[in-house]
């Protein structure tokens, strides 16, 4: 399927490496501390738009665990689309049920895309204070949360996510936006939380 991925997402304890080939990246990620767990990563609600993949999907072997961490397996799509700007996200999205991490997606757009389109961020002026200007401020590299879901386990797919109005309460207009897929990973029996996290750049589209 065109503009369609497979993702391996292997977590362990040691350095980051990156390989890269046409539908294949694998990671190597440190994970949170154990002892941090319960007060800094509570667990996380299950999404209720999630749907069981297929038989097929349940017969795969779970792919190995790294000690100390884990793996996951990401089918997705980069294009999202909108009917608005505030309005359910057509995505697709899947954790097969070889991984061993659930995870939750989220759904970020970058200041920069944002002033480009609207002439500023759509922050709350406090936010902007505190954010905007501070020393260091990028507009490039900081980044809003426009949706989120809950939590997807192995042999879940999403296929849509709920957009919000950016905080000032402005809502996206029509046109296409470079956005990003900020994908945080749990352990899916411990609810631990992996300190490094993936980022897929997507596109989307509100259409109204």
């Amino acid at each position: 399927m065109k503009n369609k991925k497979v993702i391996i997402l292997f977590i362990a304890l040691c350095l980051i490496t990156i390989a890269s080939m046409t539908v294949t990246v694998v990671l190597l990620i440190n994970k949170a501390k154990q002892e941090d767990n319960n007060e800094k990563y509570p667990p996380v609600s299950e999404d209720q738009n999630a749907v069981l993949l297929g038989n097929d999907d349940a017969t795969q072997s779970v792919l190995e665990n790294p000690e100390g961490g884990g793996a996951v397996s990401l089918t997705y799509s980069k294009q999202v689309v909108a009917p608005k700007g505030d309005g359910n996200a057509s995505i697709l999205f899947q954790n097969p049920a070889k991984s061993n991490q659930s995870i939750v997606i989220q759904l970020q757009i970058a200041d920069k895309v944002v002033i480009e389109k609207l002439g500023k961020t759509g922050r709350t002026a406090a936010e902007k204070a505190k954010i905007e200007d501070a020393e260091g401020y990028d507009s490039e590299k900081s980044r809003m949360i426009i949706a989120e879901s809950g939590l997807l386990k192995p042999g879940y797919k999403l296929s849509e996510l709920r957009l919000c109005a950016l905080p000032d309460g402005t809502v996206l207009p029509k046109g296409n936006y470079d956005a990003v897929y900020y994908i945080l990973a749990y352990d899916k029996d411990t609810n631990e939380r992996a300190i490094v996290n993936m980022q897929i750049p997507i596109t989307l589209t509100i259409t109204d």
